[in-house]
């Protein structure tokens, strides 16, 4: 059920359920970066001419010991990035039509890029029929997947749902990137809506 979350919000936020997620998100990249090992093969980039050809199938099937070395994010790192995206999702899908835009936006805007701030700003300020639903919804999220990894940057599949195991809302790709020491939200779209992180059609 689509829902638009630009109603604004209050109250406590539940966002447990992305543990579970960021962990098959985790064992999900492993599985993906170990067959491509297995269809890669070993490979040494030092030897000079064509590279030999595997002596049997145990060398062909090898996989390097720390699959997840590969990525440029440490295991810790996409674990914070996962819990910034699912806490603004959750955030973001919760309503409340006695909280103003301005005291929304206070409310969402730590953690957020300069640029995704003006524009949600922006968004909040229509008038309260564009933004969504009237009633209250206490919403939690949960980290479903990653869309896309960069050199500094993530796109997270995350779900929101009403809390207490209600009727789902919405899945959003969540795009945050990383600024000195944290992770910042840098863009939010509905997942059906492909987000590129750079402010296109989406659920703003």
């Amino acid at each position: 059920m689509r829902r638009s979350p630009l109603a604004p919000a209050r109250g406590p936020l539940r966002t447990e359920p992305f543990v579970v997620g960021v962990l098959a998100v985790l064992v999900a990249l492993l599985a993906a970066f170990g067959v491509l090992a297995l269809r890669q093969g070993p490979q040494d980039p030092s030897a000079d001419g064509p590279a030999a050809a595997p002596s049997g199938p145990e060398e062909a099937a090898a996989v390097p010991d720390d699959v997840l070395a590969l990525l440029p994010h440490r295991e810790e790192e996409l674990r914070a990035g996962a819990l910034v995206a699912a806490e603004f999702v959750a955030a973001y899908a919760t309503t409340d039509p006695e909280e103003s835009p301005a005291e929304r936006m206070e409310r969402l805007g730590a953690g957020l890029s300069d640029g995704f701030a003006a524009r949600l700003e922006q968004a909040l300020a229509a008038p309260a029929a564009e933004r969504g639903p009237e009633g209250a919804v206490r919403a939690e999220a949960a980290v479903r997947g990653i869309r896309s990894v960069g050199e500094t940057s993530v796109v997270f599949l995350v779900s929101a749902a009403e809390a207490g195991g209600g009727e789902p809302i919405q899945e959003y790709a969540a795009t945050v990137a990383r600024e000195e020491d944290r992770w910042l939200v840098y863009d939010v779209q509905f997942a059906d809506a492909g987000d590129s992180g750079d402010g296109g059609d989406g659920a703003l």
